[in-house]
């Protein structure tokens, strides 16, 4: 009877901290840039005589009726944007591109990562109206972690201490930007160390218009 006792124990225990085991990310593929990368802080006058050089467009045609035009060779931090020390004042560490061919590392100043993160950036300041944001965490789905083709950009050193609440990384999939934060306190998810919410700049226009290709094919990153 006693081993019987001790079975069921072990049995009840071992499914409990397997359900509350914490899910970590995937840092395998980050290989820290040694590059380093330009900014120009965006006050609603970006004049090229005024930030010492001169910006190079990107121009996307979400459209027949809107085309977006960001800046491809600087990455754009917003000022006094309320969100701005999670997400939009940061220059990747890495970026990997997982696709069909498999694993690419992306340069962090690669012309088309810069237009894609500045066409995020973009939105949340000047257009917050025109976008799609979770209203709650997604935490509790898992899927674009595995996802094909996704773009993981990487924020944090995940060899140091990351604080609470800070940009880890972001998911490009599809019509979204998956936004990961580091969060040792998840009341919702405890099984996680971390919450997701996900973004679609210019929601109202992309995302339910079949006829405009996923960001990742709008920025070149596949065919």
């Amino acid at each position: 009877m006693k081993r019987i006792n001790l079975l069921a124990v072990f049995i009840v225990v071992f499914l409990l901290c397997s359900c509350h085991k914490k899910t970590e990310l995937d840092f395998g593929k980050v290989i820290i840039s040694s590059e380093t990368s330009p900014y120009v802080v965006y006050d609603g006058e970006n004049y090229d005589e005024k930030i010492g050089f001169e910006l190079e467009y990107t121009e996307i045609s979400i459209r027949d009726d809107k085309t977006v035009k960001v800046p491809d060779n600087c990455y754009i931090y917003v000022d006094d944007w309320p969100n701005s020390r999670h997400v939009v004042n940061k220059t990747p560490i890495c970026a990997v591109l997982y696709d069909k061919n498999g694993e690419t590392n992306i340069s962090i100043n690669d012309k088309r990562l810069i237009a894609m993160m500045n066409f995020y950036n973009y939105d949340s300041t000047e257009l917050v109206g025109m976008r799609f944001q979770s209203q709650g965490q997604i935490t509790n789905h898992q899927d674009f972690f595995k996802e094909i083709p996704r773009l993981v950009i990487t924020y944090a050193d995940p060899s140091k201490e990351i604080p609470d609440m800070e940009l880890m990384q972001i998911v490009v999939r599809a019509k979204e930007y998956d936004l990961v934060y580091k969060d040792r306190n998840n009341v919702a998810y405890p099984e996680y160390g971390y919450d997701v919410y996900s973004v679609t700049p210019y929601g109202d226009l992309v995302f339910n218009d079949n006829s405009i290709p996923q960001f990742l094919q709008m920025f070149g990153f596949i065919d």
